[in-house]
């Protein structure tokens, strides 16, 4: 039996920190590293659905773990599609092309798909062994530059269904955010037609970089691809 399968498993609220490997460049093209601490989301869910029947009461969320905290290395492993995957879909191809005009005046208006809102990367540990845990497949969920706020939601929603982590939804082992200086450091998926090495005098004086961008992050397990609608009889979904 090997060391990784008589580790325990992640626990949900163990990770203080998280540094992330090929997320960013500096002006000169070069990688840098962006740590991000740990913030817990404080906003309770108040949104009422009146129309709706109450829902049954979940179970009580897990205890909080006593195992050490760690600060965790990861390096992205490829960017996951966060539209539909048949490229050659009419209806899709349309839908971009919407996409590219529903931007005006720097501001990002609500995308059929909200393909702009995040952008989704598989991950992995670097170093894994120097862990007291067995780290799973993770995902980070990258918010666009001017929706921190829904990453922040999400953590919100995903923090009100912790006791049916792993059952009903994915696993989110935490919310990270950061100030970013846009002068000095570019994050890739939010300017991803950026050319290095960058020329920050030449950059447009009436929409000057963010000297205080906030970068925001979940962490999630890795699930699988998604179940096209009616793929599966209702008799194995019982």
């Amino acid at each position: 039996m090997s060391l990784t399968s008589q580790l325990p498993e992640l626990p949900f609220d163990v990770v203080a920190s998280l540094r992330v490997h090929g997320l960013a460049k500096n002006n000169a093209g070069l990688p840098v590293v962006i740590e991000l601490p740990l913030e817990q989301p404080c906003e309770p869910l108040t949104e009422k659905f009146n129309d709706c029947p109450p829902a049954p009461a979940l179970p009580p969320p897990p205890p909080p773990s006593s195992g050490p905290r760690i600060h965790l290395d990861v390096e992205l492993v490829c960017q996951i599609p966060n539209g539909p995957e048949d490229d050659d879909d009419d209806e899709y191809q349309n839908s971009e092309t919407e996409a590219e005009e529903l931007y005006h005046d720097d501001e990002m208006v609500e995308d059929p798909y909200q393909r702009t809102d995040t952008a989704l990367y598989s991950v992995r540990p670097l170093n894994p062994d120097q862990y007291p845990y067995c780290i799973p497949p993770l995902v980070i969920k990258v918010a666009a530059q001017r929706e921190g706020r829904r990453i922040y939601n999400e953590a919100n929603m995903y923090k009100a269904l912790e006791s049916v982590q792993g059952l009903v939804v994915p696993r989110c082992y935490g919310y990270f955010r950061v100030a970013v200086n846009q002068y000095e450091t570019t994050i890739l998926p939010w300017n991803p037609e950026c050319r290095f090495p960058r020329d920050v005098d030449r950059l447009d004086v009436f929409r000057p970089p963010h000297p205080s961008a906030s970068l925001n992050i979940l962490l999630l397990e890795q699930v699988g691809k998604r179940i096209p609608i009616g793929s599966v009889p209702l008799d194995h979904l019982r």
